[in-house]
């Protein structure tokens, strides 16, 4: 019901709108733009969660390469070249990542993806997941070693996992993605 009132609303012209004015802000001074960039972000991950067709635009749009952009320019470690960024900024960016990804529920003792929002990477679509798996998969696994923010920790167990299962059956990529060492320790 939500999903298709904001189908109704959002244009892609406003959607690209947003995603330019994200992108804008990854350069501009951390004071200035850490207010807005939240909000964007906030705006975006609602957009994800409650329409798969909004998803599928932000994904077209290549919303997984700013996502990338963002991390990149996070302060993730000792690292005097990078910006610092906030937690709420860093956690705004997993939960837009977390948003595009299908949902996970339980059935019948398993866990599975949301199947509509799973159609997304599948096919023609299925560079999007490798992109977020190549993009988030080994950021995660340094983020979730060093990370002392309950908040960023659990989102970004939540989005490894969504990750881990929604490529369940591309192997390769999620091989491609991580080093072994640090993704034993995860699972440990």
């Amino acid at each position: 019901a939500v999903g298709s009132v904001f189908d109704e609303i959002m244009s892609r012209d406003l959607l690209e709108t947003m995603i330019t004015l994200v992108g804008s802000q990854i350069s501009a001074p951390a004071s200035h733009s850490q207010p807005l960039l939240m909000e964007l972000l906030f705006i975006l991950s609602v957009l994800a969660n409650f329409s798969t067709a909004l998803a599928a635009q932000l994904l077209d749009l290549s919303v997984c390469h700013l996502l990338r952009q963002l991390l990149l320019s996070a302060d993730l470690g000792p690292s005097p070249a990078k910006q610092a960024t906030s937690p709420a900024v860093l956690l705004r960016v997993l939960c837009v990542a977390v948003s595009l990804l299908p949902a996970v529920v339980h059935v019948s003792g398993k866990y599975l993806c949301d199947e509509e929002r799973a159609k997304l990477f599948t096919g023609s679509k299925s560079h999007h997941l490798d992109h977020l798996c190549a993009t988030f998969l080994p950021v995660l696994l340094d983020l979730l070693a060093i990370s002392t923010e309950p908040p960023i920790t659990s989102t970004g167990i939540s989005l490894a996992l969504a990750l881990l299962l929604a490529a369940a059956d591309r192997h390769e990529v999620v091989r491609a993605s991580v080093d072994p060492t640090k993704f034993s320790c995860f699972l440990a």
